[in-house]
């Protein structure tokens, strides 16, 4: 982070966050897929303390560091003053949040798995409606300041949205669920099952 560098020269304290993602997701409306698509972002964070004062500046622009710095020492010079002291390194449990399995899946088999957790419902209630969304990511994050904090580490998200509902007449049943973790599970399909259960009971 040679921007750490230079700044820590010009003030107190100073955070740099870096971040780089991909998230690729599928959606189904009305039990039919509806979409697919990947994005990509990337981005940087500053934070610095000078005089006491904080100041805070982002950008997607990695092409444009010096109005970055510049916007950050515009914002640290009207800041509110804070005694804020950014971290040095310590120690820290060890969590797994990244799984390979999730940051490889293709989009084919995100499909796949959508169909499966359709079928689920439909096999209770042929006449449900079912949307459902799947995102997949992958995010590399880095983390440093002048205290002597540098870290970096790899997460991948993966989340389920699932909203089943069901007319008879009348009647409007309308249904949720939501799933989220960073850990593949074998038992991946145990959202569709308990909304297919919940509907049969319903």
């Amino acid at each position: 982070m040679d921007i750490l560098e230079k700044l820590s020269a010009q003030a107190e304290q100073v955070e740099v966050v870096e971040v780089q993602g991909e998230n690729t997701s599928v959606g189904f409306e009305a039990n039919r897929l509806k979409y697919s698509q990947v994005e990509e972002t990337k981005g940087i964070a500053l934070r610095m303390v000078k005089g006491g004062r904080l100041g805070f500046a982002a950008s997607s622009d990695l092409s444009a560091m010096d109005k970055l710095v510049d916007n950050l020492r515009e914002s640290t010079a009207h800041g509110e003053e804070i005694p804020i002291v950014f971290p040095p390194p310590q120690d820290a449990a060890s969590v797994v949040v990244y799984d390979s399995t999730i940051s490889h899946m293709p989009i084919p088999r995100l499909v796949e798995i959508g169909r499966e957790a359709i079928d689920i419902v439909l096999q209770v209630e042929p006449e449900a409606q079912v949307n459902l969304n799947l995102e997949r990511g992958v995010q590399r994050l880095a983390i440093g300041n002048q205290a002597g904090l540098d870290i970096s580490f790899e997460r991948s998200p993966f989340s389920i949205f699932i909203e089943v509902s069901r007319v008879q007449g009348d009647d409007v049943l309308m249904l949720w669920d939501v799933v989220g973790t960073t850990r593949w599970e074998d038992d991946y399909l145990a959202f569709a099952r308990r909304a297919a259960e919940k509907l049969r009971l319903a």
